[in-house]
């Protein structure tokens, strides 16, 4: 089962020197808003989610087709990536033995046996994690692969397989986005300092904070750190002081650029409750909070034992979120404040497109 990952970013920002800078009260304004605590099996069915997404082995896409992927694999390594070239890519990790552990890309589409990606099958004989994320547009893979000295990167052609570019980082992490030619990822500075930068595989790379909760390439938003806890909304290609911040790392914003929806960060970052807020994109004002069902610990805080929480936007007031029943999960649809309903079956893990994630070995 996924477990709820504050971003790395944000638990960096815990132990860096507080910038003197005035924000507003934001835990003031987060406890005038309770908390909601939902029991997903109590809530009534409503429609099926209107979201691509993968589970128990099946997609289902927004128009609510379906579409049953056939590789070998468990349901804590098998991941959605996106549409490329009118076919889905689908990662999946088989289990280790004495040829290692393997994992692949295959193109699945309707009416055809799974087809390997060209040049993106790893094997793994050590201790090390890897991920892979979509270029939006379907057109370069960039894998990750963290094995206790760094984080390598690759970004390859879908189609041919061409490495296009490679760089490898001290830090472990996968990449914020990857859109049209652009990465929003980790570097190091000349000083050996960590910071995000825009990065065009091929040509070079260009700054846009020391750190950052959140990367939205095509929005040109970036939410940086503020001080202490506290990111705030500002521009990738001309990044500048946010007009508000708050703890809070988002993974969605609505279709409309309104409202997003994320992560509290939270004020220890470990043994506190996950929480996912929505707020305002124009002045943070939190709107709503809800109870994931767990907790953020030593033990699931890290990358390289969890991964994005399933969450996204369904229109421009409804978000659609993965909660746990017991050992199994199930998709809940909430009205922003307001009514909620179960919008899947309860089944094994859930994985969205362009989710960021590194399986271990």
């Amino acid at each position: 089962m996924r477990r709820t990952l504050v971003s790395l970013a944000g638990l960096l920002a815990l132990s860096a020197p507080t910038a003197a800078h005035a924000v507003p009260d934001r835990d003031a304004v987060a406890a005038e808003v309770p908390v909601r605590t939902l029991h997903p099996l109590r809530l009534p069915r409503g429609a099926d989610a209107a979201l691509d997404h993968l589970q128990d082995g099946v997609i289902r896409t927004a128009s609510g087709r379906t579409l049953r992927v056939r590789v070998p694999s468990g349901d804590d390594q098998v991941a959605l990536l996106g549409r490329s070239g009118g076919a889905w890519l689908v990662a999946w990790g088989t289990g280790a033995g004495p040829a290692g552990h393997r994992f692949h890309v295959v193109r699945v589409r309707r009416g055809h046996a799974p087809v390997e990606v060209p040049r993106q099958r790893v094997t793994s004989y050590g201790e090390d994690f890897h991920g892979w994320r979509l270029d939006r547009d379907g057109t370069r893979l960039v894998s990750t692969t963290y094995d206790r000295g760094g984080t390598g990167a690759t970004v390859r052609d879908v189609a041919t397989g061409h490495r296009i570019d490679t760089r490898f980082s001290g830090g472990f992490f996968t990449p914020f986005d990857v859109a049209d030619g652009h990465v929003a990822t980790f570097a190091e500075s000349e000083l050996g300092r960590l910071r995000v930068v825009d990065w065009q595989p091929g040509v070079g790379e260009t700054t846009i904070a020391r750190r950052v909760a959140h990367v939205d390439l095509r929005r040109d938003l970036a939410f940086v750190r503020v001080s202490g806890r506290d990111f705030g909304p500002t521009s990738v290609a001309a990044p500048g002081e946010p007009a508000w911040a708050a703890p809070f790392a988002p993974l969605d914003v609505s279709p409309d650029g309104a409202l997003a929806v994320g992560l509290r960060i939270s004020r220890s970052g470990f043994d506190d409750r996950g929480v996912l807020e929505v707020r305002a994109m124009d002045d943070g004002r939190l709107l709503d909070a809800l109870s994931l069902g767990d907790h953020i610990t030593m033990d699931t805080w890290s990358i390289t034992t969890s991964h994005e929480q399933t969450v996204r936007w369904e229109d421009d007031s409804h978000y659609v979120v993965q909660l746990p029943v017991g050992r199994d999960a199930v998709l809940v649809r909430c009205r922003v404040g307001g009514r909620c309903e179960r919008a899947s079956d309860v089944g094994g893990d859930v994985s969205t497109p362009y989710e960021y994630f590194m399986w271990p070995r």
